[in-house]
């Protein structure tokens, strides 16, 4: 992301629309698996550790990953 486009509120926003919209289908929870960058960003938002796990992508690098839920 470029440094100017940082901190505006955006991703903010895209996630209460997200969550806006799952609760307005139905949905009574989200969750999401969220990197170790994200975690904070999540918590602020309402989410809550559930578990940790390694997700390894196609060239096997290993990456830790936060799993987060939250109820709507």
């Amino acid at each position: 992301m470029h440094p100017e486009w940082a901190r505006q509120g955006i991703a903010s926003n895209i996630l209460q629309q997200s969550e806006a919209a799952a609760q307005a289908a139905g949905f009574r929870q989200t969750w999401l698996l969220a990197t170790l960058t994200a975690e904070p960003f999540y918590r602020r938002h309402g989410y809550a550790e559930i578990g940790r796990r390694e997700v390894y992508q196609p060239d096997g690098v290993g990456l830790e990953c936060v799993e987060m839920v939250k109820s709507l």
